[in-house]
């Protein structure tokens, strides 16, 4: 899994100093309940389905910090 620096986190890959995460990806540094996670830093405080963020704190649904609806979300992930 290449994994390193962390505790309580499941399908984590390649990312360092995360806390209570699940299925994050290439992400740095985030904590406390963030899941499905994609190129993203320092987020936190449920962050969950984004891409690309950084200090995000109970995002849903991100790219690039912008929020978007759930089913925008799905469209431009797709791309």
């Amino acid at each position: 899994m290449d994994a390193s620096f962390g505790y309580f986190k499941q399908k984590c890959m390649e990312t360092c100093g995360v806390a209570n995460a699940y299925n994050l990806l290439f992400s740095v540094n985030c904590l406390s309940e963030c899941r499905d996670l994609l190129y993203c830093k320092d987020c936190m405080n449920g962050t969950s389905d984004s891409f690309g963020c950084i200090s995000l704190k109970k995002g849903k649904h991100a790219i690039l910090n912008k929020n978007y609806s759930q089913q925008e979300y799905e469209e431009l992930s797709l791309k």
